[in-house]
């Protein structure tokens, strides 16, 4: 055979050979994996036990992730938990770009879950995805015909209240028992050993402990009060202001002087730890409020503590800033709360760097007042000055040390 005949079959072979891996590829079986849906953590995603016992996170292709912070997400998130929450499904891989993570299509029965959400306007089609036509068609559809998330504002502002957000993580897990009864994990009714986990309740909810409804009436008061003030809304698994204070905030009495002192756990500089803290590079910079009640009567001490620690290490040396001032700013009430140190200051000289500090009383209204302002700017003022805003977890100490300051006003 001639090298030019040889040449031509081949140029003629390799499309037919394209062709036929293509089909061969097209014709492959779905992976199918069987298991229970044990928590819906989003729209698109749910936590996913096959029969063997092995954990998986499954996102739904064709949905489009809704934002948290859209006030609809919850409504969308429990119609997904409805539908397949501790059910027995079906899971259609596609694709799994790491151990443990599918994206796949969900089966429960005979409806295709992705497909049933878009159709009921509880799901927003994802538009890079081509593969399903019925999902597109599907999600038009819903927008069409104003279902669900495309519903009018009257309509979805309803849903939304009637949606309570409740927590999400394994503390917070339901327990079913034999009987069929709702309990949550502070019910002392119960032998745990003995009930079955859960995300989603029965019908039949705990005397003793309320089960899933004592959830729902504790988070209900806040989630109006969100909604009522064009606030962001509460999102799934964030815990209340009471529950973060019962975490944080520690109570210490000082029995030779007559005081209870309250104040926050959160702040840690040991350790190699430097937690709730604003730093830049290697210093940190503290500010961490408190309060003391004394015994006798009743007086409030509210004080502040101010820190500057500044870390030696091979590339640096560290360095003081000597400050003199330092000042509290709501940036939107322009409220002001200014600690000057002065001779209660100390310092010191560690094998791991230079500390200087503080501890100074402060007006308790002026920090009721700074608080009103959902961003705060600290300025540290000295040979060299620092300003930053308080980080977000410094905030919620703020107001932790605020909500439990209070609480304690109305009983006295």
């Amino acid at each position: 055979m001639s090298k030019k005949l040889f040449f031509f079959c081949l140029f003629l072979l390799i499309p037919l050979l394209c062709t036929a891996a293509q089909t061969k590829k097209k014709n492959a079986p779905e992976k199918i994996i069987s298991g229970t849906v044990i928590g819906v953590k989003t729209c698109t995603n749910v936590l996913f036990q096959d029969d063997n016992k092995k954990l998986y996170s499954i996102f739904l292709v064709g949905l489009k992730g809704i934002r948290e912070t859209d006030p609809m997400f919850e409504v969308c998130r429990q119609q997904l938990s409805d539908k397949v929450a501790n059910k027995h499904v079906k899971v259609k891989v596609l694709r799994s770009p790491a151990d443990g993570i599918i994206i796949g299509r969900l089966q429960a029965g005979k409806s295709d879950i992705a497909q049933k959400m878009l159709e009921e306007g509880w799901g927003v089609f994802d538009t890079e995805c081509t593969l399903f036509p019925a999902y597109k068609r599907a999600g038009e559809n819903a927008e069409k015909r104003h279902r669900g998330y495309y519903a009018p504002e009257e309509k979805k502002k309803e849903m939304i209240l009637a949606a309570v957000p409740i927590p999400y993580n394994k503390d917070f897990v339901l327990r079913i028992d034999k009987k069929g009864v709702t309990h949550n994990f502070k019910c002392t009714e119960c032998d745990f050993k003995e009930c079955q986990l859960s995300f989603v309740p029965t019908k039949k909810q705990c005397e003793s402990c309320g089960g899933y409804s004592y959830w729902v009436e504790k988070y209900r008061p806040e989630h109006e009060r969100r909604i009522a003030n064009h606030l962001p809304p509460l999102i799934h698994g964030e815990k209340l202001i009471e529950d973060r204070v019962e975490e944080h905030v520690r109570m210490r009495v000082d029995e030779m002087e007559g005081i209870t002192w309250y104040s926050s756990d959160r702040v840690k500089i040991s350790g190699g730890e430097y937690e709730c803290t604003y730093h830049q590079g290697n210093s940190f910079y503290i500010v961490e409020p408190y309060f003391g009640i004394v015994q006798k009567n009743g007086r409030i001490l509210f004080r502040m503590r101010t820190k500057y620690l500044d870390l030696r290490d091979k590339n640096y040396d560290a360095d003081w800033i000597f400050y003199d001032r330092v000042q509290l700013l709501g940036v939107d009430n322009k409220s002001r709360l200014n600690i000057t140190p002065g001779p209660e200051k100390e310092s010191s000289v560690e094998k791991y760097g230079l500390e200087e500090w503080s501890d100074n009383y402060i007006d308790a209204e002026e920090f009721v007042e700074l608080m009103k302002s959902k961003e705060i700017r600290v300025k540290f003022y000295g040979k060299y000055t620092c300003e930053f805003s308080l980080t977000t977890e410094q905030y919620q100490m703020f107001e932790e040390i605020l909500f439990k300051y209070k609480s304690l006003i109305k009983r006295m």
